[in-house]
């Protein structure tokens, strides 16, 4: 069984088919060194225009400053556009969601780790970093080695584990502790084997009286994309997310 649930996308067809032959791999190749080289000398260019003209400048640094807060939301989106399945939202949550969600981790003892479990651009660890969970205290689980690389530029002091979810107990076995699993993975967007595989993982991770957060954009309840060995003992709408959510919290 195929555990990945990356899903073929156009330049993954494309990327696949110049691999195939030698001298459109040549081409390639030389396609991307012009391109780098075009863009150091247009950056180039155009810093040296920000030092020299005033009105660049300050058009460079107010572009600069909207981009900034931002950043996290273009690589959000490059990642769905590479892989949408297994991103399953074109926007990261928002403050409200992640709030609902870390509220029902705040039981955590100074030894407890908190699994996030897609961590994605890492808006769920900032929440708990923000709540009072210390770093050291957080492993972020993310697919994309692309997200994963980021994460562990932005928070230094979590432990970032890059990997597929259905692998979760051989990912952290060496991570004692666990207390809780807040999950950010787009289960309906997965195919239900996969989806089935993942709660399983999930079960067989989180210890006796801890929690299991989930949310999803499908406010209708579904049983087959619930864990069965879990009870529910919360469930919350969060209206003032972008498009209003679902949280659901399940304990042993």
């Amino acid at each position: 069984m195929n555990n990945s649930y990356e899903i073929t996308t156009p330049w993954k067809i494309l990327h696949n088919w110049i691999n195939k032959y030698l001298i459109l791999r040549i081409l390639y190749k030389l396609s991307e060194l012009i391109y780098c080289t075009l863009q150091w000398s247009l950056g180039y260019c155009y810093r040296f225009a920000c030092k020299k003209i005033p009105v660049i400048h300050k058009t460079h640094l107010f572009l600069k400053k909207i981009y900034k807060p931002q950043a996290h939301l273009f690589q959000f989106l490059r990642e769905f556009i590479i892989n949408p399945r297994a991103t399953g939202s074109v926007i990261p949550s928002s403050r409200f969601l992640t709030r609902e969600m870390v509220s029902h981790t705040l039981d955590c003892k100074p030894n407890d780790m908190i699994i996030d479990l897609g961590a994605g651009t890492g808006v769920v660890i900032k929440s708990l970093i923000k709540a009072g969970i210390p770093p050291k205290q957080i492993i972020a689980v993310e697919y994309s080695p692309n997200l994963a690389d980021k994460l562990r530029l932005n928070f230094p002091e979590v432990k970032v584990i890059q990997g597929n979810a259905l692998e979760l107990s051989r990912l952290i076995k060496d991570h004692h502790g666990v207390k809780h699993i807040i999950s950010s993975l787009p289960l309906r967007s997965l195919p239900y084997h996969m989806c089935q595989g993942i709660l399983k993982q999930i079960t067989s991770v989180l210890p006796k009286d801890g929690k299991y957060i989930q949310f999803t954009y499908r406010l209708k309840h579904n049983e087959a994309y619930m864990p069965t060995d879990l009870n529910l003992i919360k469930r919350k709408i969060v209206r003032m997310n972008f498009p209003p959510a679902r949280v659901d919290v399940w304990q042993h």
